[in-house]
């Protein structure tokens, strides 16, 4: 994922060259950190009558929020292992910078190359040093891995922050560029906008691909079974989902198909403050024990069926220790990452049952802020100190509570039940039904959506009765009913708005709404 972007370079793409011969030739510098003379030949480069280039950098990190299943298969679909290095190869490779050391100053004291080249060892770990420093800046501090600084030569403007590609390019990692000749001051390295080459490599960029969905779920060329099934199987498919989503919050349809309507929800379009086809859900626990019990069945069922999803567990000690906010920080020239920095499509699952009473500092209050903005408008408002920089977002929301959330999602609804172990089921499913699961929430939250003008009129016309009727309704909950068949209609896999979609809509909806109303008199009384 691209963390950060820098300002344009000026690099030198090509250079005369004068060998011992008096020959004039050129030696290039695109696609390298540097350009560099014949060493044989003892070139002499004439940099007055260089041709230079622009390209342009971005700090890129593995992507964040990566469900484990994600994680252990590249974008091709192949497994790929994530274990560090053996002991064999970082012994090679401890062996090889040890000579490096030695090769860059004869006169340095050996005891000194010793003890340099051991700081280098573990720099070179990106487990053990640069994960440590403010620079490294990932948004979630329990995912962490190597960072890299990637150069792009072409078509620069298609980068974007937070964006995620597959990267190829010509890797360089030099560890040579240390010097060693006098001690590494860590205060130093942290407060450079760029860490050395020695810490973070760097990549050439060549080409590149967006990463869409359907590449952490299939293979290279596999082909989507779901996108062939007929409306009976789908069918059957969005009964099994809602069932398995019943299990694990206490056998609760009703919720089961909120939580559904969720998952598939994705903004289509911004117009205005309206943002079609945006659902968040407030899933509230009538005991602290039951809300507890279903954000962690949520949480282990979302992480098997969702590629990028993030659990955000709330607390007061949490929210006022760290900032959420991706800021951007002028003495480095760095954006320094939040929580809240993740790629278009992260499903978030807000854990309020650990929130206790308690008092907010100024950072705990901006959190809060920028939650609820964030819920609301899918915005993340970057601090940029004199002003705040409006990022969009695409972040479907489940929130969990012990009662009312102090949050503000679109739906909210209680659930009744009182857990018990058999209400509470988180079996584990085969894997060929969790990439079922996975394959059917990607493409049908992406399906084409229309309505057509005759029905347009009749949804208009039940909305005027509907008011009459009931004086509470107002134009927010007209837009949400509209969402709610949006919805309704791609979990059925169907692509236009019927009546009958409609009807079953505004039944589940008004269900959903007396179940609010009996919660409020039971909270009251």
């Amino acid at each position: 994922m691209i963390q950060d972007t820098f300002d344009p370079e000026c690099a030198i793409g090509a250079c005369p060259q004068i060998g011992s011969d008096g020959q004039k030739t050129y030696a290039f510098g695109k696609f390298r950190e540097e350009v560099e003379g014949d060493a044989k030949d003892n070139a002499q480069l004439d940099f007055s009558a260089a041709i230079y280039t622009d390209r342009v950098p971005f700090y890129c990190i593995p992507i964040p929020a990566l469900s484990p299943f994600a994680k252990g298969s590249d974008t091709t679909g192949n497994k790929i292992d994530a274990d560090e290095p053996t002991e064999s190869h970082q012994q090679k490779r401890k062996e090889r910078d040890v000579e490096m050391v030695e090769e860059t100053d004869a006169s340095t004291p050996k005891k000194k190359i010793e003890e340099a080249s051991e700081g280098l060892i573990e720099k070179l770990n990106p487990s053990s040093y640069f994960e440590s420093l403010d620079v490294a800046s990932f948004p979630i501090k329990s995912e962490m891995g190597l960072a890299c600084l990637i150069r792009a030569h072409h078509n620069t403007d298609a980068y974007r922050l937070n964006q995620i590609h597959d990267f190829v390019g010509i890797l360089s990692r030099t560890p040579q560029h240390t010097d060693f000749a006098i001690e590494i001051d860590e205060l130093e390295i942290d407060d450079a906008p760029i860490p050395p080459n020695s810490l973070l490599p760097r990549l050439q960029l060549l080409f590149s691909r967006p990463l869409q969905p359907l590449d952490f779920i299939l293979s290279k060329n596999e082909p989507n079974p779901v996108s062939s099934m007929d409306p009976q199987k789908v069918s059957q498919i969005r009964a099994d989902l809602i069932q398995e989503i019943s299990n694990r919050i206490g056998n609760d349809t009703l919720a089961a198909e909120y939580i559904l309507l969720n998952l598939l929800s994705k903004i289509q379009a911004r117009k205005g403050s309206i943002l079609l086809g945006n659902l968040s859900v407030n899933i509230m626990g009538n005991s602290q024990e039951n809300s507890r019990k279903i954000v962690e069945s949520l949480n282990s069922f979302f992480s098997q069926i969702l590629p990028k999803f993030h659990r955000v567990t709330i607390t007061i000690e949490k929210l006022n220790e760290i900032s959420m906010i991706p800021a951007k920080n002028y003495s480095k020239n760095r954006l320094a990452s939040g929580e809240l920095q993740l790629p278009e499509g992260t499903h978030l699952l807000l854990d309020s049952t650990r929130l206790e009473p308690g008092k907010l500092n100024e950072i705990g209050t901006k959190n809060i802020e920028a939650i609820c903005h964030m819920i609301g408008s899918q915005e993340v408002l970057y601090d940029f100190t004199y002003h705040p920089l409006h990022f969009p977002v695409n972040f479907p929301v489940t929130v969990v509570s012990h009662g009312k959330s102090l949050f503000t999602p679109h739906c909210s609804l209680s659930v009744p039940t009182v857990p018990t172990t058999s209400t509470f089921n988180s079996t584990q499913l085969e894997d060929s039904t969790y990439k079922i699961y996975r394959l059917y929430l990607a493409l049908f939250s992406n399906l084409e959506y229309s309505i057509e003008d005759q029905l347009a009129v009749t949804l208009q016309d039940s909305f005027v009765e509907a008011r009459k009727s009931e004086r509470n309704i107002r134009r927010d909950d007209f837009q949400l009913w509209l969402t709610l068949a949006r919805l309704e209609s791609l979990s059925r896999g169907v692509t236009s708005l019927t009546g009958e979609i409609w009807e079953t809509t505004l039944k589940t909806e008004f269900a959903r709404l007396e179940r609010m109303e009996n919660f409020l008199k039971e909270k009251s009384n």
